[in-house]
């Protein structure tokens, strides 16, 4: 029979690998002169500052990623990985070496003495519009969102190292902490003009909560493996708390809001201009505060503490029977504290959104080629916040008005290097920060990918101008924008 934890693993890696795909910052769809309504995500200064047409909408986007040291597939990409799921299982010690060339089989890390953790965040935009004037940009857009954060996991608790450990030997677990939730939101956007160089903006997002889940071990504490189905804690101070939209009696999710939320977003931009007349600036320089604010849920919420100096146990084959989450909470309740009621301590809670400082610069090689650097830093007060994750960026790229081609290199989190790439041709934007792990079959622990369909000022019919948009227009309408608004521009003739 498997343990415990070895359930619990098997149940979250299944769980989150089909949907926790999200882009870590969506770099190229954020950074770009043309990145327009996308672009007041990283930083709500950038169209006012750099955004040369009068207007964008985007119709749809979506981004996903999803990074862990907890648990891999062996010798598999994502296109590989989207043909063959459904025969995708566990690596036990009945297989052989042999055997990873005639299936797809996932395991879980080794410990290492490395923390270990799982981030996912997943954004879907719905239809968003810009307005661009002379010194001034507004805007509405509409997102949903999930996040997931758990971190500081205590390498004892990853599964090689937890099922070797000896019976009835107590060993030590930090403090963790684990959250999740998901969410929609409706911003309004500002933006202001205040000179040639210097320009402000705002985004405030009214939010609306749907389900969340946090855990919280305040304390380390020390753990007994009695059994693979018996655990013993001693001296644990446990806070943990949820609220969902899911019926147990008919097995359906009910889509409403469950609280309040609010949060905002802001930037600011600073441009060096350039005496070449074809390049619209020499350096961009910015800097943001993101996802300032909180997700207050009092509806189908609770909260619960375990918390107890004597030592208490947890017996997996009483949680075979459990119907629904009334059950759930019951048990544990009792199992840990002796009654079903104790552990309850409030019907609401509140979770800080992801919020981070953003440092971005854009320097203008040519009048076509850019080199961009962007870096991400969580902002992380307390155990109940939803932990964004850092990333540190370059990005070389060739930008026009209807193509854009990049690259990307990333230290995600301080920890690993990842290497990735975008297209823009048009209204349409894709790309990964993660290029190898979408085609080149390897250890698998980790993907993203990103896409946005948009449409802006167009028209139809020769232009003299050839391929590309004149950069003498695009630098008239960066600096000259205080003043009046940039012309349209023609479609390319192809």
């Amino acid at each position: 029979m498997k343990s415990l934890l070895q359930v619990l693993h098997c149940c979250l890696f299944v769980l989150l690998l089909p949907v926790c795909l999200n882009a870590q910052e969506e770099g190229f769809l954020r950074m770009g002169n043309y990145s327009g309504i996308n672009g007041i995500i990283l930083n709500p200064a950038t169209p006012v500052a750099a955004y040369p047409l009068n207007w964008d909408l985007n119709l749809a986007s979506s981004s996903f990623f999803v990074q862990n040291n907890y648990a891999f597939i062996y010798n598999t990409s994502l296109l590989d990985l989207s043909r063959n799921y459904d025969n995708l299982e566990e690596f036990s010690s009945e297989n052989t070496a042999g055997d990873l060339n005639q299936g797809l089989f996932y395991d879980f890390a080794d410990g290492n003495q490395t923390d270990k953790f799982i981030y996912n965040k997943n954004l879907i935009g719905g239809p968003s519009l810009l307005i661009n004037l002379a010194k001034h940009s507004f805007g509405i857009f509409t997102n949903w969102r999930t996040h997931i954060y758990a971190g500081g996991i205590d390498p004892n608790l990853a599964f090689p190292d937890f099922d070797n450990q000896v019976f009835d030997e107590s060993f030590p677990v930090k403090s963790f902490d684990l959250s999740m939730a998901h969410w929609t939101e409706i911003g309004l956007h500002y933006g202001h003009n205040f000179n040639e160089q210097f320009s402000a903006g705002i985004n405030a997002k009214i939010l609306q909560p749907r389900d969340a889940f946090f855990l919280s071990s305040k304390e380390d504490f020390e753990l007994i493996k009695a059994s693979n189905d018996t655990l013993y804690f001693s001296q644990v101070d446990i806070d943990y708390g949820f609220a969902h939209n899911f019926n147990f009696e008919n097995d359906t999710y009910q889509r409403q809001t469950n609280g309040n939320g609010f949060s905002f977003d802001l930037g600011v931009n600073y441009i060096l201009p350039s005496s070449n007349e074809n390049k619209a600036y020499d350096l961009r320089l910015g800097a943001s505060l993101l996802d300032i604010g909180f997700l207050n849920f009092n509806s189908n919420s609770q909260t619960h503490n375990l918390s107890s100096a004597e030592q208490i146990w947890i017996h997996a084959d009483d949680f075979r029977f459990i119907q629904n989450d009334a059950d759930l909470v019951e048990l544990i309740s009792e199992q840990t504290l002796g009654d079903v009621a104790t552990s309850s301590t409030d019907a609401s809670f509140a979770l800080f959104t992801p919020m981070a400082v953003s440092l971005q610069a854009d320097y203008s090689l040519t009048s076509f080629l850019y080199v961009n650097a962007q870096w991400v830093q969580r902002l992380k007060f307390t155990d109940k916040t939803l932990a964004r994750t850092n990333s540190l960026s370059i990005a070389p790229r060739f930008e026009s008005r209807w193509f854009e081609l990049g690259t990307a290199l990333t230290i995600f989190d301080y920890k690993e290097i990842i290497w990735g790439a975008s297209a823009r041709l048009g209204f349409l934007t894709v790309g990964t920060e993660n290029l190898a792990s979408l085609f080149i079959p390897s250890t698998f622990n980790g993907t993203d990918f990103y896409v946005a369909l948009k449409i802006n000022p167009f028209s139809f019919g020769s232009s003299k101008e050839g391929r590309f948009a004149s950069k003498k227009d695009k630098k008239k309408k960066i600096k000259n924008k205080h003043l009046k608004a940039g012309p349209s521009v023609s479609c390319p003739k192809f």
